[in-house]
């Protein structure tokens, strides 16, 4: 079996540092913290989790510790990382503090999948399920909110102004 690493590249490809103290796996999608000192991060070992990685002490610590959690995302602020995770069956959204304590179920969905995307703050949010996506902002009803835009391939997006992104819907991109 092959192994890999993860690292910070240069911009001409190059490996400019190894990341240490990783524990083997499967690596998902990364997230760096607004103050670039953390990486957020799912790691499929015994199975899917969210871990973060200290940049500057080298360390790694998981903080989950049941269902298959997948693509953390922090807060503008810096404050929460937001994460969908399954269990039983149902997937839910969660938040938790930057350092992974107090973690609260915001929604749950039969859905499968779960990801959010953030403007300048934490109260402008788009919710993607399912290849669906909705406008979740102002602490909307989460749970019982339409989903517009069905079959969106690649993620919500928002601009540094709030306003929608590009999408990918089919072969074609929305602005």
């Amino acid at each position: 079996m092959r192994t890999g690493y993860l690292a910070i590249m240069g911009s001409a490809g190059q490996v400019k540092e190894k990341l240490e103290n990783f524990p083997s796996g499967s690596f998902g999608r990364f997230e760096l913290s607004p103050d670039e000192r953390y990486r957020v991060l799912g790691i499929v070992a015994e199975r899917d989790d969210i871990w973060i990685y200290d940049l500057l002490e080298k360390t790694i610590r998981k903080v989950t510790s049941e269902g298959s959690n997948h693509l953390p995302l922090w807060t503008p602020d810096g404050k929460e990382i937001y994460f969908g995770s399954r269990v039983n069956g149902r997937t839910g959204l969660y938040k938790m503090s930057a350092f992974g304590s107090d973690k609260e179920k915001l929604a749950e969905f039969d859905d499968w999948y779960i990801r959010v995307a953030f403007g300048s703050s934490p109260d402008i949010m788009l919710l993607e399920r399912n290849n669906g996506i909705a406008d979740a902002s102002g602490g909307a009803d989460l749970e019982g909110m339409r989903i517009e835009n069905e079959n969106v391939n690649w993620g919500p997006v928002l601009l540094p102004d709030d306003k929608w992104g590009c999408v990918r819907i089919g072969s074609y991109w929305k602005v």
